[in-house]
């Protein structure tokens, strides 16, 4: 029987991840469309412009949740990984006081210095004014964001995606049905689509402490939150959020230049090319979100192949989904503006023109953005900033400037595909266009490593121990680790009658022991807690203990990951 590792396992937690994940990377963006649009139908192009001048303090929202998201995603799932339980609890205490200080810290420095910000966001005096009713109701929502969107990604490292999913889209749906009724009923304006938007995070967050108060969850807190363990989530997660704080400098200057060449329809233009980016951000958030928590506890346990195939399984679905996006947008680019009120002729051109030229960089910023998250969750901090910072803004800059005054208006929207291929070119440069290269992550040394259905139990046990007598050249071992396998694996499809069960078997070779990582996405199930339910329990616990130099368990992004140890 030939033994492998197929990639169900991992396809099926991706899968129960994706739904809730795809909404961690646009929370900002998915509220500024949604106003966009009942804004941009019931008030005019002139309101839509004004959210858009308001977007640069969405991306300075973004950035921040995204920095205590991608922190937690990729510390917490590390640690857990590691099997170290109490520094996980501890990392999740200091994250959420030091989330809390600063939702604190930037709500009151917005609230202080609202005026000001309005006015270097607007360089047109007729937008100031409708740009303030909006961000002076609108920047207390970063108090709930920089709270609730952490929290869910907490929730999701522990497989609770249903629960993540509803803080992440319960605000958005509430802003939808609140901009309607505030907007469209009582004519409230561009404040009340603030309003909307605002109680909408609200929302959200009350959701999210109904899991603070759970005493079912895994993360829990402790006494004695760490500066240096909010250091560390802030220093994982800033390599992941920085390009959104660089996008928020970034379109300061394209507001700039679209202002100054193409006046308020400009500025209308520009609106639907940030709701087309995101659009495409819907995408990018939700498979690069599902793809860090999982690559983390996979990088942690040394399973190199898992994160290979983690990888390639997220670049997949990433790229087949942004072009599908893409090939819309160039067959269509009337939809969009048409969608957010634009119905002038010149508008519409000027817009139509616009999408179409953007929506060739849309592809490569999601290849770009994906491997900045990937390098995140494999601890190469240093190369996803280094990326990051390059997409960001340091290759935009020059090009901009050099297009926008041979092209004028056009020049700005070339210069975001004609900017998107330098970081590509970049990260596969530094790779020496080697694919090993590009993902470079090593692990322990397999011996053999399988997945695992219930009518081939037997065979595979027997095919392993043949396997592993060659390998080892010691039958006594061998013979052992079949053992294992069988029993664990017995009673894993025992436990999971009904089910759809996936197990995922790896045994590797670490100095003078012996690794046996099992993994299932089964109803939790820790053995070593159970030993009294069933005589067969008892036995099968009786000869792990008896054979194994050491058993651990843990609970993680939703599958159970036992190890057992054995001396050679």
């Amino acid at each position: 029987m030939k033994l492998s590792r197929n990639t169900e396992l991992i396809k099926s937690k991706y899968a129960q991840f994706f739904a809730s994940a795809m909404l961690i990377g646009i929370s900002a963006n998915l509220a500024a469309m949604i106003d966009g649009f009942i804004v941009g139908n019931l008030i005019g192009s002139e309101a839509l412009a004004a959210v858009n001048v308001c977007r640069p303090a969405m991306q300075v929202y973004g950035f921040c949740s995204e920095v205590l998201s991608a922190g937690f995603a990729g510390c917490i799932s590390m640690l857990l990984g590691k099997r170290l339980k109490e520094e996980a609890d501890r990392m999740f205490t200091s994250g959420m006081i030091g989330a809390v200080a600063t939702a604190v810290i930037l709500t009151i420095v917005q609230f202080l210095f609202a005026d000001k910000i309005c006015a270097v966001f607007a360089n047109n005096e007729t937008l100031i004014p409708i740009a303030g009713d909006y961000f002076n109701t609108m920047l207390f929502s970063v108090l709930f964001m920089l709270i609730s969107e952490p929290l869910a990604s907490a929730m999701r490292i522990e497989g609770r995606t249903v629960l993540a999913g509803a803080v992440l889209f319960a605000p958005h749906v509430c802003n939808a049905i609140l901009d309607l009724l505030f907007v469209g009923v009582l004519k409230w304006g561009i404040r009340g689509a603030a309003t909307a938007t605002l109680i909408g995070y609200a929302i959200g967050f009350l959701i999210a402490l109904s899991y603070v108060f759970s005493n079912k969850r895994t993360c829990r807190f402790v006494k004695g939150g760490r500066v240096d363990d909010f250091g560390q989530i802030v220093s994982t997660g800033i390599s992941s959020a920085i390009n959104m704080g660089l996008i928020a400098i970034k379109l300061l200057i394209v507001n700039r230049m679209v202002g100054e060449d193409g006046g308020k329809s400009g500025m209308a233009a520009m609106s639907i090319l940030m709701i087309a980016w995101a659009l495409q951000s819907l995408f990018i958030g939700g498979v690069s979100q599902t793809m860090m928590p999982m690559v983390s506890v996979y990088y942690g346990e040394g399973d190199a192949h898992g994160v290979r195939a983690l990888f390639k399984h997220s670049l997949k679905i990433l790229l087949g989904s942004v072009c599908m996006l893409v090939i819309l947008l160039l067959i269509f680019p009337q939809v969009l503006p048409y969608l957010m009120g634009i119905r002038e002729g010149a508008e519409m051109s000027i817009c139509i023109t616009a999408v179409r030229i953007f929506a060739l960089a849309l592809p490569m910023e999601a290849f770009v953005m994906l491997m900045v998250r990937y390098y995140i969750a494999t601890q190469n901090k240093r190369l996803s900033v280094i990326i990051a910072t390059m997409q960001g803004i340091v290759a935009m800059v020059p090009v901009i400037y050099i297009t926008e005054r041979l092209f004028g208006l056009v020049g700005v929207w070339m210069a975001f595909p004609i900017s998107g291929i330098i970081p590509v070119l970049l990260i596969f440069g530094m790779a020496g266009f080697n694919t090993e290269r590009l993902l470079g992550v090593k692990g322990h040394e397999f011996l053999v490593e399988m997945s695992v259905k219930k009518e081939d139990i037997s065979r595979t046990v027997e095919a392993v121990v043949q396997l592993l007598k060659s390998e080892l050249s010691d039958g006594s071992t061998a013979n052992k680790v079949g053992v294992v396998i069988e029993e664990m694996t017995v009673d894993a499809f025992a436990r999971n009658t009904g089910k759809k069960l996936h197990v995922d078997i790896v045994v590797r070779k670490i100095d003078d022991e012996i690794l046996i990582s099992f993994s299932d996405d089964g109803m939790e199930y820790n053995l070593l807690e159970h030993m009294d339910e069933s005589p067969q329990s008892i036995d099968s616990i009786y000869m792990l203990t008896k054979i194994a130099h050491k058993v651990d368990y843990s609970r993680v992004i939703g599958l159970n990951k036992t190890n057992i140890v054995l001396s050679l």
